[in-house]
C-alpha cells in the first residue's frame, strides 16, 4: 500500500522569505509533518489489526515500524512485517482441549481434526498438534494463521489509512509551518533590533 501526499507550499514560502527563511524551513516542517501522520497511521492500523489478531497491541506494534522522513528525503514510511502466526498464540488449553479466538469480540472455537481434539506439548515445541487417526502416531501441526502483513493490506484497513493520512497530514502540516513562520518571525524581530 502506497499513499501519496501533496501540500501547497507557494503561499508558506512567500512568507517565509519576505520574513528571511529560507526552504529548508519548509522541508523541516513537512518533514515533522510526515513523521508525525506515519506514528498516528501506526497507532490506528495496530489498533484495527488488533480487531483480525487478539494480540497485544504493543506486540502488533512491535512488528510494525516506520522509516523517518528527513529534510533531505520527504517520505515517511510505515512498513509491517511478520511471519504467519501460530494458532499457539490464540490458544486456550485445558483436559478438554484446545480452544481459539483468531478475531477480536469473536466466539471461542474447540480446534478438532480428523475426529480429534488438538493439544498442546510444550516439550516438543511451542504448537498445537492434532492426531491424523485414531492411533498415537503420526500427528501434524495445526496451520499456522495469515501474518500481520495481510491483516494490514486488507481493503478496510488500507481505505482506513488512506483517509487517516488525508485527515492528519495537513492538520499536522499547519501546525508545523505555524511553528516555522512563529521562528522566522521572531528571529526577523532579532535581527531588526540593534
Amino acid at each position: 500500500m502506497q499513499i501519496s501526499v501533496k501540500a501547497d507550499v507557494r503561499s508558506a514560502t512567500m512568507f517565509l522569505s519576505e520574513l528571511g527563511g529560507t526552504g529548508r524551513g519548509i522541508n523541516r516542517a513537512t518533514s515533522r509533518a510526515l513523521n508525525k501522520t506515519a506514528t498516528s497511521v501506526r497507532t490506528e492500523a495496530a489498533r484495527m489489526m488488533k480487531e483480525k489478531r487478539n494480540l497485544p497491541v504493543s506486540e502488533i506494534k512491535r512488528q510494525m515500524a516506520i522509516n523517518r522522513a528527513t529534510v533531505r528525503n520527504l517520505t515517511a514510511v510505515v512498513t509491517v512485517s511478520g511471519r504467519p502466526i501460530s494458532i499457539r498464540q490464540f490458544a486456550n488449553y485445558g483436559a478438554r482441549g484446545v480452544t481459539v479466538r483468531i478475531e477480536q469480540g469473536s466466539k471461542r472455537t474447540r480446534l478438532m481434526r480428523y475426529g480429534n481434539k488438538a493439544f498442546v506439548n510444550p516439550v516438543w515445541r511451542p504448537g498445537v498438534f492434532v492426531r491424523t487417526s485414531k492411533k498415537r502416531l503420526p500427528i501434524v501441526e495445526w496451520p499456522r494463521v495469515p501474518g500481520l502483513p495481510s491483516v494490514f493490506l486488507q481493503d478496510h484497513i488500507v481505505a482506513a489509512m488512506k483517509k487517516l493520512v488525508r485527515d492528519v497530514f495537513p492538520r499536522r502540516f499547519n501546525e508545523e509551518m505555524n511553528y516555522e513562520i512563529n521562528k522566522a518571525r521572531i528571529k526577523a524581530a532579532r535581527a531588526g533590533t540593534p
